[in-house]
């Protein structure tokens, strides 16, 4: 058991670094008397809340649904299959920024968050890997779902939870 337990840790701490250097995180404060930025607290918030996710080694069956969607998107994955890290929180969640309830968060590179109930659900499996096979360069901050995402039914209005 503490085997799994130092697992968790050095996967978070591994997290921890890759939000840092895609500039996701931030964890120098602010200098006395500045006030921090929006973007610095946003750093701060994902961190925290990617520290409260938990590992799991990626489900075979999405294997399949990895190779379709490469062949349905005819793209080429920025990330390998092998490279994909894959989190859970056990019910959907707010993403810290957008403060959107939702099933699944794409972070950056491999990793993706998702919610424990919807691990065997395709359509929101497939809509992350999308995210990390497309990688960062096909994406912008106003538009995080480029036409590939409605050509193959996979676009966020589609999943979309209530809140």
């Amino acid at each position: 058991m503490r085997f799994w337990h130092d697992v968790k840790r050095i996967f978070q701490a591994l997290l921890l670094v890759l939000a840092s250097i895609l500039g996701v995180a931030c964890f120098a404060p602010p200098a006395y008397g500045q006030k921090q930025s929006r973007e610095a607290e946003y750093r701060q918030e994902l961190v925290v809340w990617l520290s409260t996710t938990q590992p799991i080694a990626t489900p075979a069956e999405w294997r399949v649904w990895w190779d379709s969607l490469t062949t349905e998107c005819e793209c080429h994955p920025a990330v390998a299959f092998e490279q994909l890290h894959i989190s859970i929180l056990p019910r959907t969640f707010k993403v810290p920024r957008s403060m959107r309830e939702v099933a699944g968060a794409w972070i950056g590179a491999g990793y993706v968050v998702f919610a424990q109930d919807f691990l065997t659900d395709p359509r929101v499996v497939k809509h992350e890997m999308l995210h990390v096979m497309l990688g960062p360069a096909n994406f912008t901050v106003s538009d995080m779902h480029p036409d590939i995402f409605r050509k193959l039914r996979l676009d966020a209005e589609w999943l979309q939870l209530a809140s």
